[in-house]
């Protein structure tokens, strides 16, 4: 339970950002940080799933307004 809240801060961090090319770096560090966990087991498939989306979302939203 507790890596899902720290990838959720983390990707909601994103905000705090100003410059593009950083968010889209921390973005990148976050989605790979996630895969690591689940292959390692440390997330579970559910929360794995929804961390993605949640990544892809974000990703989605703010790709257009660089």
């Amino acid at each position: 339970m507790l890596y899902q809240e720290v990838f959720k801060k983390e990707i909601d961090s994103l905000n705090t950002l100003t410059n593009n090319k950083d968010k889209m770096k921390l973005l990148n560090k976050i989605h790979s940080d996630i895969e690591d966990a689940y292959s390692k087991e440390k997330v579970n498939e559910k929360h794995y799933y929804l961390l993605k989306e949640k990544v892809s979302n974000y990703g989605n939203s703010h790709s257009t307004n660089s």
